[in-house]
């Protein structure tokens, strides 16, 4: 009787974790220092029962190690998400940005895991994902003063370049003027090895770039002095190559090419971070049933 007490002993928390699951992905697997790092946190529901999550404070927690055994010091809590309800043998997502969770800013790889809290308590811990920060390449640099603060305050635009598996890939990097500071940094996406990026800086100090992605492909930027994206417009070559063109007025156009359209531009706020998981938004919505 004590031995089969005891197994009985084992197999409730085993029985308990089994009701609900906990997954981890990232949208890529290199990042460059200071780089967005958003992660999605899948909650599976097989309890059978509708449960509220959310009522506990920390009930989500991030756990980051460098893989060659350097402590990561965590810079803040997780933000709490609010109360709410999954439905039983339904998946919903939570997303968070890491960065200003985690002190990332040291090149290496790194695992992460998370710690989810059920209604019963009982601690769910998700498997390991790995990623990797990188560092970039210099390609071009540029120092300015923002205008109407008597270039008291400056800024520093910075393109780089960094490897991500088998393709290259652009970024833009605004810092402070010692490069002690990173104010954002911006993926542009794909460089091909042929054609260089073309930045060119206007008298409002914004950054215009011009960057070829593919034969006949290429993305316009204009960056402002605060890291946001003000425009982003694709065009294809046609008997011109598109390209920026600087007038003695210090106003920069696009010349050549034709212009397709524009992409919608995320902002930092229109990235769910706190949100109540939708099932039907899960990006994992293909398996929803157990």
């Amino acid at each position: 009787m004590k031995h089969l007490l005891a197994l009985l002993i084992c197999l409730v928390p085993a029985t308990l974790l089994a009701q609900v699951e906990a997954r981890l992905k990232l949208d890529q697997e290199a990042f460059l220092p200071g780089e967005t790092i958003t992660t999605a946190i899948q909650i599976s529901n097989f309890s059978g029962r509708k449960l509220t999550f959310g009522r506990e404070p920390q009930w989500i927690r991030f756990h980051v190690e460098a893989i060659e055994g350097s402590v990561v010091n965590q810079l803040s809590e997780v933000a709490e998400s609010g109360e709410f309800m999954l439905e039983s043998s339904t998946k919903g997502t939570l997303r968070y940005d890491l960065q200003p969770i985690f002190d990332l800013s040291r090149p290496g790889r790194y695992r992460l895991t998370a710690t989810v809290v059920t209604p019963e308590h009982e601690e769910i811990q998700s498997s390991p994902v790995i990623f990797e920060v990188i560092r970039g390449s210099r390609l071009w640099e540029r120092e300015v003063g923002i205008p109407g603060t008597g270039e008291t305050v400056r800024r520093k635009y910075l393109l780089q370049q960094a490897n991500h598996l088998r393709e290259v890939r652009l970024y833009v990097r605004v810092t402070d003027e010692t490069e002690s500071t990173t104010i954002k940094v911006i993926q542009i996406g794909r460089m091909v090895s042929f054609a260089r990026p073309q930045p060119v800086v206007d008298r409002m100090a914004r950054l215009h770039l011009m960057n070829q992605m593919t034969a006949d492909g290429y993305v316009y930027l204009v960056i402002d002095p605060n890291g946001t994206v003000l425009t982003r417009d694709n065009y294809r070559m046609t008997e011109r190559r598109p390209q920026i063109r600087m007038n003695d007025a210090g106003v920069a156009t696009v010349i050549g090419g034709e212009r397709l359209g524009s992409p919608a531009i995320e902002s930092p706020e229109a990235t769910p971070k706190k949100a109540a998981p939708k099932p039907d938004e899960s990006p994992f919505a293909k398996d929803k049933k157990p």
